[in-house]
């Protein structure tokens, strides 16, 4: 299962967290000391509580726009193109599961109401009724010096509510439509997603809406929790967010570019406690 090889080539593979490599679970991260502490406790609220998502959101940042407070809205559309293709090209080797079934991707939309629900739809039919919270989130830069791009890193863990019924759902304000790709490699999935969204208070001019904006990319990571377990016992959440690292390091690493080498992470935020919504 030489991941690197075949969807990561542009890192070094020395430093790879992939089995093949040398340098599995149980090796020393590379640039990840100052930051590996800190992810602990949102990984081990995550593989405590099934109610829980752990995720990495990733987002290219505009030359001598670091210190902005602003989470960047995806990535360029031809760095999405390109981590698409080394994930499709991996799992036709077999070494992902492609979730997906198509090229073309799945499409989902989700409307957005004042109370916070998020009422998912899947092929024109309600998929979910969810209610997210943030619980902690902690922001990273990654960097390589042979790639003059910088990669922004948002990991964070959100409760999730599932509603039964459409009551006190309060009225639209938004929507999102969705084109996903989705890979699975051991206890994490890979979603890539091109999306469309608006602010919009009548479920009627939604689609007119969405179709006048154009697209923006979003690459994400979310943790597997039904995986992270041997024996029946949950592994060590020091090994998951050891394993959540690396694997965010490749991705961005795919993103700095083909001359990068393997990118340190580097806090840009402190940990901070999370405000009253997401």
């Amino acid at each position: 299962h030489l991941l690197c090889l075949l969807c990561f080539q542009s890192c070094s593979s020395s430093y790879s967290s992939f089995p093949g490599t040398g340098f599995g679970p149980d090796a020393p991260a590379v640039g990840l000391e100052a930051v590996w502490a800190s992810l602990e406790p949102i990984v081990r609220s995550a593989r405590d509580n099934s109610n829980t998502e752990l995720e990495v959101r990733f987002g290219m940042v505009a030359p001598g726009n670091y210190d902005s407070e602003n989470f960047p809205s995806g990535v360029p559309r031809d760095s999405f193109l390109g981590v698409l293709g080394r994930l499709q090209e991996s799992a036709r080797s077999g070494v992902l599961q492609d979730l997906t079934g198509s090229s073309q991707g799945e499409e989902y939309r989700d409307l957005h109401y004042t109370s916070g629900a998020r009422v998912s739809m899947q092929q024109g039919r309600q998929h979910s009724i969810l209610y997210k919270s943030l619980v902690d989130r902690v922001d990273m830069l990654a960097t390589s010096p042979g790639s003059g791009r910088t990669c922004k890193l948002r990991f964070s863990s959100k409760t999730e509510a599932r509603a039964v019924g459409a009551e006190g759902l309060g009225y639209l304000v938004g929507a999102r439509h969705k084109r996903r790709w989705s890979f699975a490699y051991r206890m994490w999935r890979f979603d890539l997603s091109e999306v469309r969204g608006v602010q919009c208070a009548r479920p009627e001019e939604v689609d007119g809406a969405l179709a006048r904006v154009l697209p923006e990319f979003e690459i994400e990571l979310e943790f597997l929790s039904g995986t992270a377990s041997t024996d029946g016992r949950p592994l060590p959440a020091s090994y998951i967010a050891h394993s959540m690292l690396v694997k965010a390091q490749d991705v961005a690493c795919m993103l700095l570019g083909p001359d990068a080498g393997r990118p340190v992470l580097i806090p840009w935020s402190p940990r901070r406690p999370a405000p009253p919504s997401p």
